[in-house]
């Protein structure tokens, strides 16, 4: 009797359990059944379009470098006795930069001027007794090319003496400095590096497919930027390499960069940046508001979304171009990845620009 009864209580305690996990499995089954759109709103965040500017741009790094430079050499050799400019000054045209030893070059000047002097009195005797017929004309030539040779030695060892200052060929800034007093100034080793600060120009490497881009210079707009400063300046091109290079397939381009009263540094890294093509004032959208070929309009009235194709009109790094009717409109910015033609939705409130 008592085995009896135990078997009734396993059955009855059986059938519970299974009981409770039928209303368990029941009751998670329903809480994860996906409502129709109808039914559970999706919520996403939009936009309308604006009108814009847009632009097609290649931006490039460069270094601002001047458009001329030069290395100054002494023409002649000595002792280097003053530097009168150190690395990063501004010079003007003829200013002086240093001085050479010049004892050696007016000793020579002043042997080239005496010895001009007694040829050119010389020649004043013979040409007077010339004109009486009491020299020759051939001692008279000979004097006068004496008085010559004399003459070309002295202007030779005056500007030998002059060139014992070193003078600024162009005025600009001193963008290197090779030796101080006390060393040996040679003719073969430049002094200093000068470059014109006012003038200054970049020069880029352009990659091969952009060549057809630059064929008409005159409708490329080009804009200069210095990071550090926030700053940006339209700058110029001023010279297109005609060939492409063989070991980066690129080609050179440089650009005239304008200074202003506030001048960027020479030797500072810019970017250059290049408009291949642009579209102003045209309505567009963001691209974070494509998702593949379609963008998403709502129905602000039935709250529902559907699908158009993006139109291939024009786009820039950031946005792209839509149909002037599609001004007004309201387009799904974020939240698109659930949608389907018909979905409802719940928008949040339009992010401001």
């Amino acid at each position: 009797m008592g085995s009896k009864v135990q078997g009734s209580a396993r059955i009855v305690l059986l059938v519970f359990i299974l009981m409770v996990a039928f209303f368990i499995f029941w009751f998670f089954k329903k809480q994860s059944i996906d409502y129709p759109p109808d039914v559970k709103p999706i919520p996403v965040s939009t936009v309308r379009p604006e009108r814009r500017n847009l632009s097609e741009t290649l931006t490039l790094p460069a270094i601002l470098e001047p458009r001329q430079i030069v290395d100054v050499v002494p023409r002649v050799s000595g002792l280097l006795l003053e530097v009168l400019v150190r690395k990063g000054d501004t010079v003007r045209e003829k200013d002086i930069l240093a001085r050479i030893d010049s004892r050696v070059y007016r000793q020579e000047f002043h042997a080239a001027e005496s010895a001009w002097s007694l040829a050119e009195g010389s020649l004043a005797r013979i040409q007077a007794m010339y004109e009486s017929s009491g020299v020759s004309r051939q001692q008279w030539d000979v004097a006068r090319a004496n008085r010559d040779a004399a003459l070309a030695n002295y202007e030779l060892a005056k500007i030998r003496l002059e060139y014992t200052e070193l003078r600024a060929p162009l005025p600009g800034r001193i963008l290197k400095q090779y030796y101080d007093e006390g060393n040996l100034a040679s003719t073969d080793r430049p002094l200093f590096t000068i470059g014109d600060d006012i003038n200054l120009q970049a020069k880029v490497r352009v990659p091969e497919k952009y060549w057809n881009r630059f064929s008409a210079t005159a409708a490329l707009k080009v804009f200069s930027s210095y990071p550090t400063m926030s700053e940006t300046k339209e700058a110029e091109i001023s010279f297109i390499s005609p060939t492409i290079s063989f070991e980066d397939r690129s080609f050179e381009v440089t650009c005239d960069i304008p200074q202003g009263e506030d001048p960027w540094p020479v030797g500072a890294r810019i970017e250059v940046v290049f408009v291949l093509n642009a579209m102003n004032e045209t309505w567009s959208l963001p691209l974070r508001a494509r998702l593949g070929d379609s963008v998403w309009r709502i129905d602000e009235n039935q709250h529902t979304v559907s699908a158009l194709e993006s139109p291939k009109i024009f786009q820039d790094s950031k946005r792209f171009a839509v149909p002037g009717e599609w001004a007004g409109s309201l387009f799904v910015l974020d939240g698109h990845a659930r949608l389907e033609d018909g979905s409802r939705v719940i928008h949040e409130a339009e992010p401001k620009p």
